[in-house]
């Protein structure tokens, strides 16, 4: 019987076709093959999907591919009943630290699989929306991707910033220039040591090339971003 029921409606109806094969030799007759089978047709295709069914009245589902999310699908439900959580309401951090530790899950997947069976199931893409009956739900989604014109503009301004550091690196002599790249532009920064034995000076005396050279790069990026504002907001600035 629970193959029948727990895959609600649909189940029903594809068990109570008679399926009637063609006969296997000339003079053989046909023979009806046995609801079982669907049965095993319908287990083997929720196994394969990831697709668990609940609900006795009505075919609802959620997709379960990962062994985690098959043991809360399983699961949860009961633990919750032994924690006399409602089924209608999000669980508490204590209950679901408790759910994770008995399951050995994440308490993200304890959430998020307790939310999909309070909305009653995971629901299609493609079901109609509107009063038009046209639409489908996928065509109404957001993209959050940003706009090609917002790819345009923030492309701009990383250019405009890698020319404006290039050519503020420009004015500085090939000594400054490069205590200030490897100090400051390269992901494994050398250290005051490693640049004094380099050029034969005192730690103290690169620290000051550093910092007199950050300083003509931070005026000259001024400058060239002020050469950018038109004349009204340079002379408020």
């Amino acid at each position: 019987m629970r193959c029948l029921t727990s895959p609600g409606g649909t189940s029903q109806r594809m068990l109570s076709v008679r399926h009637e094969p063609s006969p296997i030799s000339p003079g053989q007759s046909s023979r009806p093959v046995r609801q079982s089978a669907f049965c095993l047709a319908w287990r083997a295709l929720a196994h394969h999907t990831g697709a668990q069914f609940f609900g006795p009245t009505a075919p609802r589902w959620i997709w379960a591919a990962t062994a985690a999310q098959k043991r809360l699908f399983f699961n949860l439900r009961r633990i919750k009943n032994s924690l006399k959580a409602y089924d209608d309401t999000d669980l508490t951090p204590e209950q679901v630290q408790k759910v994770s530790t008995e399951l050995g899950v994440s308490g993200k997947e304890v959430i998020s699989m307790n939310r999909r069976m309070m909305l009653g199931g995971d629901a299609s893409l493609n079901v109609m929306v509107g009063e038009s009956g046209e639409d489908q739900w996928q065509d109404l989604l957001a993209d959050d991707q940003p706009l090609p014109d917002e790819l345009i503009a923030s492309a701009q301004k990383r250019k405009f910033r890698r020319d404006m550091l290039f050519e503020a690196l420009d004015r500085l002599s090939e000594r400054e220039r490069d205590i200030l790249v490897h100090r400051r532009l390269v992901d494994e920064p050398k250290t005051l040591e490693d640049l004094s034995l380099v050029y034969n000076v005192s730690r103290e005396r690169i620290r000051q090339i550093e910092v007199r050279a950050l300083e003509k790069v931070n005026l000259a990026v001024l400058q060239k971003a002020g050469e950018r504002l038109p004349a009204k907001s340079r002379a408020g600035v």
